[in-house]
């Protein structure tokens, strides 16, 4: 397919997912497998159009019918008010999505969905609360499956499952740790996930809890799949107004920085223990120093973070020598800020979770990127697709 032909194909996606959106106002079960099967049948012309197939081509068109299928789950899930009869029938359709005739298997549980079926029965929350249990324990092979965090969150929120709840997510670390021997490796992905729920939790005491978890996951004596999580938990600790110790943050970044200077999971602790501590001169530094040329997104988000205005012409200077698209997106964006905030930016407005969250494991087992920069940057391109997160896909910059 030529741009303009994928341009028009995703366009007739988009009316027909709207067509839908606005008919199904209550849709039945069948409805759902009605736009399961629409799916395939993009799929199909899509192939007609394109002989070898391209995943990264037919992505838009799959994700539209995607955020389509989620918001018709909910729409189901909230006939249920009229007629809770239909739990049964909703909790096996959400245990293996589409499972039938043309789905075998079907598709991965959806956990998330499970979770708001738990108004109308109870025993739903327990299953949440029991896959949840199963999640920490898995093996260090085995992926996890994030919708069950997300059921966990859904259940935080709601007044009657929310003490137990936080309290299960708050201990999520301890649990998954219980009854270590010191020999068996940890699942580092549970980690990672466990350090994105407290960050959506929002528990002042979350803090302290990551802190530690830190500490388990920073020890060079865990495999490196588990020191580079620690990273991802250092800065999720940035979320939380933390006044504690954080000797292990920088005894962490001293000891990889030897071997993996401008590495990802080094620059993601750098960031973190440069927030932390209020340390403005130090990215500058860093920045200012001509052989680092990887991963600077972490440093610019730093200074943007920090408000360190008297980095902006450092910034532009840097910005004139990068040839990487995702990198130039986010050197704009630390510009375009420090040119016109006038304090350092609230929480949730931080330019370092425009970076996302997801690891290059998650992103690798086929999840869609959540960075911002690497998003702008396919706009811009017929050939840069997700996978690639910034800063990292050329040793320039």
């Amino acid at each position: 397919m030529t741009p303009a032909d994928l341009q028009a194909f995703h366009k007739e996606t988009e009316t027909i997912v709207r067509q839908i959106l606005r008919i199904q106002t209550a849709p039945e079960t069948r409805d759902l497998f009605a736009l399961e099967q629409f799916r395939q049948s993009r799929r199909e012309a899509f192939e007609k159009g394109d002989v070898k197939f391209d995943w990264y081509a037919f992505l838009p068109t799959y994700r539209m019918i995607d955020r389509a299928m989620d918001e018709l789950f909910l729409r189901r899930i909230d006939r249920l008010r009229h007629d809770a009869g239909d739990v049964a029938e909703l909790y096996q359709f959400f245990l293996a999505p589409f499972k039938g005739p043309t789905h075998k298997y079907g598709y991965a549980p959806r956990w998330d969905m499970i979770a708001r079926l738990s108004p109308f029965s109870h025993d739903m929350a327990e299953n949440v609360f029991a896959e949840y249990r199963k999640q920490l324990k898995l093996d260090v092979d085995e992926p996890i499956d994030v919708t069950v965090f997300r059921g966990m969150h859904f259940l935080a929120a709601t007044e009657a499952y929310q003490e137990r709840a936080r309290s299960e997510l708050l201990s999520g670390f301890d649990l998954a740790l219980e009854g270590y021997d010191g020999e068996r490796l940890v699942n580092d992905m549970v980690f990672v996930q466990l350090g994105n729920s407290l960050i959506e939790l929002g528990d002042p005491s979350a803090a302290g809890v990551l802190y530690r978890a830190f500490i388990f996951a920073g020890d060079d004596e865990r495999n490196y799949e588990m020191n580079v999580a620690a990273s991802h938990l250092a800065q999720s600790i940035t979320a939380f107004a933390y006044d504690g110790p954080l000797d292990a943050i920088r005894q962490y970044v001293d000891n990889y920085s030897e071997n993996y200077t401008d590495d990802e999971f080094v620059l993601r602790a750098r960031y973190a223990l440069w927030y932390l501590t209020g340390d403005r001169n130090g990215p500058l530094a860093y920045l200012q120093e001509g052989e680092h040329k990887r991963n600077l997104s972490f440093v610019v988000s730093a200074l943007v973070d920090l408000n360190v205005k008297e980095a902006l012409p450092v910034i532009e200077e840097r910005l004139k020598t990068l040839e990487n698209s995702v990198t130039i997106e986010c050197f704009k964006e630390a510009i375009d800020r420090l040119q016109s905030q006038a304090t350092a930016p609230a929480e949730a407005d931080r330019m370092i979770w425009m970076l996302g969250r997801k690891t290059r494991t998650e992103l690798a087992l086929g999840e869609d990127t959540d960075n911002v920069f690497v998003l702008r940057a396919q706009k811009g391109s017929d050939t840069y697709y997700a996978g690639v997160e910034a800063d990292d896909s050329s040793p320039e910059d």
